[in-house]
This record gives C-alpha cells, sequence and structure tokens, in this order.
C-alpha cells in the first residue's frame, strides 16, 4: 500500500527527469552538429579562390547541405520516439 502511494507520487518527478534528459541530449546532438558544420564551413572557406570557383560549379556546397540535413533528420528521428512525441 505504502508502495504504491511512493509510486503514484515519485511517477510525475521520474517521467519528467526522463524527458528532460532527452530534450538535454536532442539540444546537445544539435549543438555538435552545429560545430561539425561551422568546422566544414571553415575548411571549406580556407579553399583558394580559384579552387573554390571550380568547387562550386561542382555542387559541393549543395552537398555539404544535403548530408547535414540528412544527418540531423536521423538525428531527429530516433530521438523523437524517446521523448514520446511518436509512438513505437
Amino acid at each position: 500500500m505504502h508502495f504504491f502511494l511512493l509510486a503514484l507520487v515519485i511517477w510525475p518527478f521520474a517521467l519528467s527527469w526522463v524527458s528532460a534528459l532527452a530534450l538535454s541530449l536532442m539540444v546537445l546532438s544539435e549543438s555538435v552538429l552545429a560545430q561539425l558544420f561551422s568546422m566544414a564551413q571553415g575548411y571549406y572557406n580556407a579553399f583558394p579562390s580559384f579552387a573554390l570557383q571550380v568547387v562550386g560549379l561542382a555542387g559541393f556546397g549543395q552537398g555539404i547541405g544535403i548530408i547535414v540535413g540528412a544527418i540531423s533528420f536521423r538525428l531527429t528521428f530516433v530521438l523523437l520516439p524517446k521523448l514520446g512525441v511518436i509512438p513505437k
């Protein structure tokens, strides 16, 4: 009887703690992706101008955008069920 009452009181706190942990992991992964993206941009901007023009004509910038978008899409859909937004 006392265990049921204790579980009834603690359960909402446990759910909020797990939700906060999942949300912080999601924000952390977004921060890591932003750092990786800025690092890739730094390397991209370090090229000489003539090489950047050739790479730009080849569509390298769009390719990087597609790859970063795909990674963020994948991370979002991996983490959303843990938040309880999408059922399994």
